[in-house]
Parts: C-alpha cells; sequence; structure tokens
C-alpha cells in the first residue's frame, strides 16, 4: 500500500466539468470586454502614429522648400538690403534719442522759463487793480477839471463887464 496523499500526485487532480465551463465563459465575456477597449486603442495609436509621420514629413518638406528659397540670389540680395535697411533704422534710431534728450533738456528750460513767468503774472493783477483804481482817480480828476472850467467861466461872465468897464478908464 502506498501511503500518497491525493494533493501531491499530479494524476488525482481533477476539475469538475461545469466549473471549467464556468471558468471558460467568464475568460471569453473579459476577453470580448478587453477586444471592446484593446482594439480600437491600438486603431487610434496608429492613426496617430501615421499623423506624426504624416506631420514630420510634410514639416521635413517646408523646411526644404524654406532652404531653397533662401539660397535663392533674389532673396540673398532681400536678405542683405534688408540688413542694411536695419541698420539704417538703428542710426536713425540713435540719432532720433540724441535729439529726444536735446528736446527734453530745452522743454525743462522752457518750464522754468514759464514758471518765472507765471510768477510774474502775479504781479499783474495787482497792477491790474491799481490801474483801475487809477483810471477811476482820473475820471474823477476829469470831472473836477470841468466843474472848474465851469466855475471859471462863471466867474469870467461876472467879473468881465466891470473889468472892461475899468479897463476903458485906464490909459494903458
Amino acid at each position: 500500500m502506498s501511503s500518497e496523499t491525493p494533493a501531491t500526485t499530479p494524476a488525482n487532480l481533477s476539475i469538475p466539468l461545469e466549473s471549467a465551463e464556468r471558468f471558460f465563459e467568464t475568460f471569453e465575456k473579459s476577453a470580448k470586454r478587453w477586444e471592446r477597449i484593446v482594439y480600437p486603442g491600438i486603431a487610434i495609436v496608429v492613426i496617430m502614429m501615421m499623423l506624426g509621420f504624416y506631420m514630420i514629413y510634410k514639416v521635413t518638406q517646408d523646411m526644404q522648400t524654406v532652404m531653397q528659397r533662401f539660397s535663392d540670389p533674389v532673396m540673398v540680395t532681400s536678405i542683405t538690403n534688408l540688413a542694411t535697411d536695419m541698420e539704417r533704422l538703428t542710426e536713425s534710431l540713435s540719432t532720433m534719442s540724441v535729439n529726444m534728450s536735446i528736446m527734453t533738456t530745452k522743454v525743462d528750460e522752457m518750464s522754468k522759463d514759464t514758471r518765472v513767468m507765471a510768477a510774474a503774472m502775479d504781479h499783474l493783477a495787482s497792477m491790474d487793480r491799481q490801474m483801475t483804481a487809477m483810471n477811476s482817480s482820473l475820471g474823477t480828476m476829469g470831472s473836477n477839471m470841468d466843474r472848474m472850467r465851469w466855475d471859471m467861466s462863471a466867474m469870467n461872465r461876472s467879473i468881465s463887464r466891470p473889468m472892461n468897464m475899468m479897463n476903458s478908464m485906464l490909459p494903458f
């Protein structure tokens, strides 16, 4: 008699048929689920790879076209002219910067002169009041002179008759 246990012998391993069927059905359902996820994913990755290679191909074609255009003599002349114009523009901007500095200095000086003029203008207000008072005084003097003229005229009329008579009597 042998004293072997059923767990150690591979021949004694037996799986019931129903369990195996359930295992295979579950595996098949799981495989179908994975097929619904994996196959479209693989298709999307393949499409994206194809688009990536196409874009790389188009970029290299475009770069080749750009390089051909840059090697064109007309383009080389245009780029040279552009570089020359940029140098002139830089020089003009430098000159303009110097002129702007000078102009800023002049405007500052003008601003100081304007402040001095504004301070002088403050005195004009008092001069205006004094001129108004003087104008009023001259008007009063004019009316007083007119009154004096009238008084002199009245005095001349009142004295002239007796004086005429006295003058006629005097020998000289």
